[in-house]
């Protein structure tokens, strides 16, 4: 397959197309192509007498299929960074007049200077930004945009009573949305940042999302006079104020059943296309009603809504099925770690547990419990204090030593 291409690059960088093979056996791939064009799938050969190892990664850059860059050959070719481009494999006949088989394509858009698109899980899945160029090596961690996409509700259920008081004509397709979230730590400026796949839209000029806030894209522009009632009713139906902002219209409807929400952030103009906006896919979910992906967002009264900032937005696992909650980012909190007794290298007894969340979350005394998994007994005497730093939550627990709790004698073991 074809796993991983640099398309935008500046030297010493040259642009990169890596090989991978995923079969348990060598692959002699002499006298293959690789092209950049539909109407010529014969531009580069690959050397007679290549092989690529069992379950290996080989890689050609512009030394390969574009030699002389400033006097290029018919055949030669580089990829754009910054109106994207495809990579096509091909198996050609003998004398590489004709093509008898095809192997693998991508088609991808611009791309930022120096960043690969890699396939995410390795060697097959869609091609994602990744973090790290990892040519000729196995695809590590995808790139996380500081904008993701945080809840798509692609099939509501009718609209409220209350709701269809305020607006008699409003449908269930009026209640569709597509929440971001900004989960840095700064404000960024939207100017030139667009919604594609199945609904298309382009923030305005100047509009920006502040740290920490969330954002929702309707199906109709909320900004219109003539539209003052469907903004209240759809307010009214999700239970949400005017704290949150909402923007619009992105057309078409979300498909009911499967689709793809790509978003796009601007890039530099190109020297030589001072008029060109790159924009490079930053995030993207193609969604299903299918399994594996949560089936009661089809019309059953819930919503897609993302796990955690950090995951991957294709991934069905980065993703779950709750009652739609538009203007809100509801992460899955995990525990990032757990020191018993301060840090202590030797003690022994447990007197305090100390348990680091990710994110800011409510922890109260009676959302644990500590038990003594050998007798089933649950620690007495609880106490919990709740902290905050860096946008994480610390949760201190302490307790007397009774007999709930595992000790141990100097120097024994337990």
């Amino acid at each position: 397959v074809i796993n991983e291409v640099l398309a935008h690059t500046d030297l010493p960088q040259t642009d990169t197309i890596e090989l991978r093979n995923t079969t348990g056996s060598d692959l002699n791939i002499g006298g293959w192509f690789l092209s950049d064009s539909s109407v010529d799938l014969l531009k580069f050969q690959i050397p007679l007498g290549t092989m690529l190892p069992a379950f290996g990664y080989l890689t050609f850059d512009e030394t390969d299929f574009n030699p002389t860059p400033l006097t290029p050959g018919p055949k030669d070719f580089a990829l754009s960074g910054s109106h994207g481009d495809s990579v096509w494999l091909v198996v050609g006949d003998a004398l590489g007049t004709s093509v008898q088989r095809f192997v693998d394509h991508v088609d991808f858009g611009a791309t930022f200077n120096g960043v690969s698109l890699a396939r995410l899980p390795d060697g097959s899945g869609r091609l994602a930004p990744a973090a790290q160029p990892s040519l000729g090596a196995a695809n590590g961690a995808f790139a996380t945009s500081e904008i993701v996409i945080t809840e798509i509700n692609y099939h509501p259920t009718a609209p409220s009573a209350a709701a269809m008081v305020i607006d008699p004509t409003i449908g269930a397709s009026d209640l569709e949305f597509v929440e971001l979230h900004n989960h840095s730590a700064a404000p960024v400026d939207l100017t030139n940042w667009r919604l594609r796949g199945e609904s298309d839209f382009d923030f305005a000029a100047g509009q920006s999302i502040a740290a920490g806030e969330t954002l929702l894209i309707v199906p109709f522009d909320p900004q219109i006079p003539l539209n003052a009632n469907r903004l209240a009713a759809f307010r009214t139906h999700y239970g949400i104020d005017a704290s949150v902002t909402l923007v619009g219209p992105m057309l078409p409807s979300l498909s009911n059943n499967f689709g793809v929400v790509k978003l796009q952030k601007p890039d530099m103009a190109p020297v030589d296309e001072p008029t060109v906006v790159p924009r490079v896919l930053v995030d993207e979910v193609l969604y299903d009603d299918l399994s594996p992906w949560p089936q009661t967002a089809d019309g059953s009264g819930d919503s897609l809504q993302r796990k955690r900032a950090a995951t991957l937005g294709n991934d069905a696992s980065s993703w779950r099925a709750l009652s739609p909650t538009p203007g809100t980012a509801r992460y899955q909190v995990q525990v990032e770690s757990i020191t018993i007794n301060g840090g202590q290298t030797t003690r022994s007894v447990v007197t305090s547990v100390a348990v680091v969340f990710d994110s800011l979350v409510s922890a109260p005394q009676a959302a644990f419990a500590l038990t003594n998994v050998t007798t089933s007994e649950q620690v007495t005497s609880l106490a919990v204090q709740s902290s905050t730093a860096g946008e994480k939550t610390t949760a201190t627990l302490t307790f007397d030593p009774g007999a709930s709790v595992i000790g141990r004698t100097v120097g024994g073991n337990t």
